[in-house]
């Protein structure tokens, strides 16, 4: 089984986005923004609502130099399932929310 580490930056500037419903979340997903203005790589993150209408919820982006990982974009084309790891907060250095993807 494979796993692949990834990092989420950006999610401070999400509106939508509330830590607390994203930590309960039980689905998330990763999907190529290529109309993206500033990259053409992106990699866009998402958590599925819990309650209400179970929308699928922007907050954040795979960072610039790990989006063209290749490690990450082959388990991007397979059958995966990603879980949330941790949050790093540091006030010097950008806030990161660590997750991983999962062969499977």
């Amino acid at each position: 089984m494979e796993v692949v580490n990834v990092s989420v930056v950006g999610h401070k500037y999400r509106k939508q986005y509330n830590y607390f419903d994203m930590v309960r979340a039980t689905e998330y997903k990763i999907e190529p923004e290529p109309e993206n203005k500033y990259d053409s790589n992106a990699l866009a993150c998402y958590y599925k609502q819990n309650y209400g209408y179970h929308k699928w919820i922007h907050f954040g982006y795979v960072p610039r130099r790990e989006n063209q990982d290749e490690r990450l974009l082959n388990m991007l084309k397979k059958n995966h399932y990603m879980e949330y790891r941790r949050y790093n907060y540091n006030k010097y250095v950008n806030n990161v929310l660590f997750f991983k993807l999962v062969e499977g």
